[in-house]
């Protein structure tokens, strides 16, 4: 660090750290909202027609936590299920990743940030889902934790290839990360 400045690796840790409460305050701002507030089905709607999404939906039925929807009877529900399921893997991925790379530097073993940065997502998912639960026509499911989890476990495979990259490669973090 140069005399009077503040170190790279200081301000890139405190970073991490305000990136990830930032995106964990984004996803209760998510789940604070009403499902009217977030549905699709209405703009999805006004883009096709429903016999027209009805021949490109497979012939399925899913069940999800006490719903059941057939994708030939209810496309714009089908359709919107799969987009509110993928939001959850994405959303939660992405805090899965920051999770990692915001504890790897400070415990610098990857077993330990691995395990830290579930905890933390798993966590944080069920917060959302009590938060959720809380909320006018939203419902709150254990199935959600799990998609959640499953989303937070993908980014944190993501930012871990992505650091061992890094540490071949001799990233000047390099030093900070012991191998397990």
């Amino acid at each position: 660090m140069r005399p009077g400045g503040i170190g790279i690796r200081l301000i890139s840790r405190w970073l991490a750290l305000f990136t990830l409460i930032a995106w964990t305050a984004l996803v209760f701002g998510f789940s604070s909202q009403s499902y009217s507030s977030q549905s699709i089905q209405p703009w999805l709607k006004s883009f096709i027609a429903k016999d027209r999404l009805t021949h490109v939906v497979p012939a399925v039925t899913l069940t999800y936590s006490k719903a059941v929807i057939d994708a030939k009877e209810e496309p714009f529900r089908f359709v919107e299920f799969l987009f509110r399921k993928s939001a959850h893997i994405f959303v939660y991925a992405v805090l899965g990743g920051l999770a990692f790379l915001t504890f790897l530097p400070r415990l610098r073993r990857t077993s330990r940030a691995c395990f830290i940065s579930f905890l933390y997502i798993a966590i944080v998912s069920g917060l959302d889902e009590w938060n959720q639960s809380r909320v006018s026509m939203r419902t709150s499911t254990l199935q959600d934790v799990i998609v959640n989890c499953t989303g937070g476990l993908i980014g944190m495979a993501a930012a871990s290839i992505m650091a061992v990259l890094l540490f071949k490669a001799g990233a000047p973090w390099r030093r900070l990360i012991r191998r397990d």
